[in-house]
């Protein structure tokens, strides 16, 4: 994104302004996209999300989610020592 001069939002924002330069850069960006999901990079995308992904039962991730959010609530309350009438009243 520093090479092309902002994400491909912004791009196609400038492009919108008449900057050629992120029109060619908005192209190429498009190009390799295309490429990633369904052209030449396609395989090695696959493979590196298969050696990423942890098989898990579809509905323990919502939960393992939510006790990962509740022990880092209780951890961070525990460590400011937050009183209970800020943690009611939310104050």
């Amino acid at each position: 994104m520093t090479l092309t001069g902002g994400c491909g939002t912004r791009l196609l924002v400038l492009a919108a302004g008449g900057n050629l330069r992120s029109v060619v850069s908005f192209v190429v960006f498009a190009l390799v996209a295309y490429a990633t999901v369904r052209g030449i990079l396609a395989p090695t995308r696959a493979a590196l999300m298969a050696a990423g992904s942890v098989a898990l039962p579809r509905q323990a991730l919502p939960i393992a989610a939510g006790a990962a959010v509740i022990v880092a609530t209780l951890g961070f309350v525990a460590w400011r020592r937050v009183p209970a009438r800020h943690l009611v009243a939310a104050r």
